[in-house]
């Protein structure tokens, strides 16, 4: 065993530990119907896992699409559709967030999407021997040590709408972190050229693997212009009610927000 997969391991041990401690803890009264409840059952059996991907299907392959929630769904989506057009690959899409699952079930989405399983490296071993998976996306955020290191070392693994993590970039021990994991990635593409050169200049990453293409969420704009078709009724009813007033929209947001805001905004005599 290497040290890249001697830490990989650790860190498993130390996620199986936690994510078992959780699943006790939704056993307790009081919590089975909790927010916690909702996003650790289900992860390693059932509708909602990744074994329910399995297909009989005869393909090029699989493509994986490892996302947080709906917002990174939309933004995984072009690469999505050019691996299926040009490459014949079907996609497989794990989230680490119950409500990007249910997000892609509620919009009738065609794509094979489960939670992800808890990041260990014998979870994800078996999950690649089930399929035939020819490379891996990562959007912006899940860089998890076991899937990399299971998935880096036998095909491409590619890291798309990179931004600069949170948090102090002066931080040292943090950019060694990050840095060792993002130099697991085949390809970065960035939102931008800062965050290509902080890649290369905290993180390590060779220059000639990152490129800043920026955020794949708009490439989705032009398409949906294209696709979604307002009648000319309902056209005339939205403009009728904009007009002469001040309009807030907002989305993904709580109630408590939501009562901040409204509160705010009648209290506001140039709003009114």
């Amino acid at each position: 065993m290497n040290i890249r997969t001697f830490l990989a391991f650790v860190s498993s041990c130390a996620v199986e530990l936690l994510y078992q401690t959780a699943l006790i803890a939704t056993r307790l009264p009081g919590m089975s119907g909790g927010t916690l409840s909702r996003q650790i059952r289900g992860r390693t059996s059932g509708p909602d896992s990744a074994r329910s991907l399995l297909t009989s299907e005869k393909t090029a392959g699989d493509i994986l699409f490892f996302c947080s929630s709906a917002g990174e769904f939309e933004q995984a989506r072009p690469v999505m559709d050019l691996a299926m057009s040009r490459l014949g690959l079907d996609p497989l899409v794990l989230f680490l967030s119950r409500s990007g699952l249910e997000y892609v079930r509620a919009r009738g989405e065609k794509v094979r999407a489960a939670l992800a399983p808890p990041d260990a490296i014998w979870r994800w071993r078996r999950f690649d021997a089930r399929h035939r998976i020819k490379a891996a996306v990562v959007i912006r955020h899940e860089w998890w040590p076991a899937f990399l290191n299971v998935f880096s070392g036998r095909m491409p693994v590619l890291l798309i709408d990179a931004v600069r993590p949170a948090g102090s970039p002066e931080s040292t021990v943090r950019n060694v972190g990050r840095g060792y994991l993002a130099r697991n990635f085949s390809r970065v593409c960035t939102v931008d050229s800062a965050t290509s050169e902080f890649f290369t200049t905290r993180f390590g990453v060779d220059p000639t693997l990152i490129q800043a293409t920026g955020d794949t969420k708009y490439d989705r704009v032009a398409d949906r212009a294209a696709r979604i078709r307002i009648s000319d009724e309902l056209r005339a009813e939205v403009t009728g009610f904009a007009a002469g007033r001040n309009i807030l929209v907002c989305g993904s947001i709580y109630d408590v927000d939501l009562g901040l805001i409204t509160t705010a905004w009648r209290k506001d005599p140039r709003l009114n």
